[in-house]
């Protein structure tokens, strides 16, 4: 506990990959006991870190003498720790509808672009809970993008109108905060699903990712075909990210259930549906634990049946492993 641990967290967050970072203070007291090589990456300033810090970065496995000092890496200039493959954040995107209650279309239009970006084994996307921090904030893209350890950003803002939705969205390389690809959509809102599969194909074009048959097939949206499905399993996720509570939950599933009904054959509906079953049978909600896993398993089940890839039955299948203390079969 302490501040300590606080710092080494930051520290963390701010090294690149494979590196190891230190503070000031942590390394004042090692310098003069170890064979140390270290670059000095200057004054930074850290996450809830009231006090800029100067942050050293570890050349790991090798003595002073071993090769010379390497110029340090400008973390403020070079957002991006030069990974391997290319990176992007998708930033929530800003409702323009007037109407707060529609934050769900948002967040479940952008959290579908991540999850579809993610199949592509090419890129490196940031996970949703680290993005969506900056949800309802001014946000300066490069700075996000430097704290996030991503080279591109995409963000966009959704006007839902009756049956009319408008979608804007643009691509930043937050090198230098250029404009890579910007594009509007006037559409329907049937035409949802059409906007995503373009943005998603788009996004991967001008990060210059190439493509096998697979993923492009991948890159296509798969939840549910169907509006009104995918409508309240917005709605679903958007009580599911609450917090897990009855009350949140107990709401969620009963989205989900309508989207079902709507969509029978959805994989990750079912799954998903599987999921609130599991939770009730660890919290004890609704059900005896043995029906809730009885329920748990024939909706998971089903989803596997549909769609054997499908994430979301995986995970729900190791929980189900996991319930049961399974722990190598929840493992694998």
């Amino acid at each position: 506990m302490g501040d300590g641990v606080n710092i080494a967290a930051r520290l963390e967050g701010v090294a690149p990959p494979g590196a190891i970072c230190l503070s000031e203070d942590a390394y004042r007291q090692v310098k003069a006991r170890l064979d140390l090589q270290v670059r000095d990456l200057g004054q930074k300033q850290l996450k809830n870190i009231v006090e800029p810090m100067r942050v050293y970065s570890l050349e790991v496995g090798q003595p002073a003498e071993a090769k010379p000092a390497r110029p340090a890496i400008d973390l403020d200039r070079s957002p991006h720790a030069a990974p391997e493959m290319p990176s992007i954040a998708v930033l929530p995107f800003q409702n323009m509808s007037g109407d707060p209650s529609e934050d769900f279309f948002c967040d479940g239009l952008v959290e579908d672009i991540i999850t579809t970006l993610s199949k592509l084994a090419s890129m490196r996307v940031i996970a949703r809970n680290s993005t969506f921090v900056y949800k309802g904030k001014h946000v300066d893209v490069r700075e996000a993008a430097r704290q996030l350890g991503a080279r591109y950003v995409l963000e966009g803002s959704v006007r839902r109108a009756g049956n009319r939705v408008r979608v804007t969205a643009q691509l930043i390389d937050a090198t230098d905060g250029s404009h890579v690809w910007a594009e509007r959509y006037d559409r329907s809102v049937d035409d949802i699903f059409a906007i995503q599969d373009e943005i998603t194909l788009v996004i991967a074009t001008e990060m210059q990712v190439k493509l096998t048959e697979g993923e492009q097939a991948r890159l296509r949206y798969t939840t549910t075909s169907n509006v009104e499905a995918w409508t309240e399993y917005a709605r679903g996720r958007a009580r599911m990210r609450e917090k897990v509570a009855k009350e949140s939950l107990g709401p969620a599933k009963a989205h989900f259930e309508k989207a079902l009904a709507l969509d029978p054959n959805s994989g990750s509906l079912n799954a998903l549906i599987g999921f609130t079953h599991f939770l009730d049978a660890r919290f004890g909600w609704w059900d005896s634990r043995e029906e809730a896993l009885r329920k748990a398993r024939a909706r998971i089940d089903r989803a596997l049946e549909l769609d054997p890839d499908n994430v979301d039955a995986r995970i729900g299948v190791s929980l189900i492993y996991l319930a049961s203390e399974d722990f190598d079969d929840a493992v694998r």
